[in-house]
């Protein structure tokens, strides 16, 4: 059995309930929803297998339209096991192999640790706890000296506001991170998670932040969402991080 935790998968599965994972059904067909590793952890989401695609192909979905819609090659997806909705106060029994975990905000991956404590907040995507120096997973902040312009081509330091956001947000909380691997500049790459928060989804959400795609979809749904709403950055025009930094480069 599976205890929810998060919201990937609402409405269908609301965070608390719980679920149970039958690990002898490991391939998507029918479509439905599973449990998969994800390189982040253990998350429920619905499969969809897509016939008459070579190489084979799936839709991964989640149930809460926060959460972007991708495509993997079917070799590259690792199933766990096929979930099925058991409601809080159910009790099942499995005729397979049944295990608990947490999905979304799941038990580390192999490999993962958790990082915890109050965070130092170093720009809009990396923060430092206990001498950890961490880089927010999947999103790309503007840079600490980066420019923006708004209406009437004013000005402002959004590298500096984003800044300001994420430390206004963290506060003097408690933020857990799931670690994953170290980048070329030996940060930890991590998900973090203020309460039940995810922070990396706050920040793009809010438009302080944008979806990283070069690493991860996960955010692409928050990130439009933020732009139509024309929040945070989205409030005027600016240079994707990523772009920035080379032209401070080529400089």
């Amino acid at each position: 059995m599976i205890m929810v935790n998060g919201s990937s998968i609402e409405s269908l599965m609301p965070s608390g309930d719980r679920i149970l994972v039958d690990t002898s059904q490991c391939v998507p067909l029918p479509t439905g929803n599973f449990v998969i590793r994800d390189g982040i952890g253990l998350v429920a989401k619905r499969v969809e297998h897509l016939p008459h695609w070579e190489p084979p192909m799936v839709f991964i979905k989640s149930g809460n339209t926060e959460y972007q819609t991708y495509d993997r090659e079917g070799e590259e997806l690792k199933i766990i096991g096929c979930a099925t909705w058991a409601g809080k106060a159910a009790v099942m029994k499995a005729a397979g192999l049944a295990f608990w975990l947490a999905v979304t905000m799941s038990f580390p991956a192999a490999g993962q640790t958790v990082i915890r404590g109050v965070a130092t907040v170093i720009d809009g995507d990396t923060i430092e706890i206990r001498g950890t120096r961490i880089r927010l997973h999947g999103i790309d902040a503007p840079e600490g000296d980066q420019i923006c312009t708004r209406a009437r081509r004013a000005v402002w330091h959004c590298g500096d506001e984003a800044t300001m956001a994420l430390t206004r947000h963290l506060g003097r909380s408690q933020v857990r991170c799931k670690t994953q691997e170290e980048d070329r500049f030996g940060r930890t790459i991590a998900v973090c998670f203020k309460g039940a928060g995810d922070i990396n989804h706050w920040m793009v959400a809010n438009g302080w932040a944008v979806a990283f795609r070069r690493f991860s979809l996960e955010y692409v749904a928050a990130e439009e969402r933020a732009q139509k709403a024309k929040l945070g950055l989205w409030t005027g025009t600016f240079d994707m991080p990523w772009d920035w930094r080379a032209g401070k480069r080529g400089r």
